[in-house]
């Protein structure tokens, strides 16, 4: 068994949402021309996916209709994507206003 301290399981987690935000920048390349607002849906979008993911697990199966939207390994997996679009919101918003930054100048 390999013990894992609590900050070493959260870089992993952070190295994680990296590699999602590398990957998702390499599949839609242009994206850097999105504005924030247009990040803000799609990371909403991606929301919206991960509850779904979450309903489909945890709902009685009485009520769950695709059960192959469901399971820990998918709430994961757009848990990452969520957080990766949030991220590079973040970057977006920053960009942003470091370019107000120097036209302000």
């Amino acid at each position: 068994m390999i013990y894992i301290t609590r900050e070493g399981n959260r870089k992993a987690i952070l190295n994680r949402i990296l590699v999602e935000v590398e990957r998702q920048e390499r599949q839609w390349g242009k994206e850097k021309e999105l504005t924030p607002h247009q990040f803000l849906g799609l990371a909403l979008e991606e929301l919206g996916e991960t509850a779904q993911a979450l309903n489909e697990t945890c709902l009685p199966s009485k009520y769950i209709t695709k059960p192959e939207l469901g399971g820990v390994y998918k709430i994961e997996n757009e848990a990452f994507q969520t957080m990766a679009l949030l991220f590079r919101l973040i970057e977006k918003l920053e960009e942003e206003r470091l370019n107000e930054s120097l036209n302000d100048r």
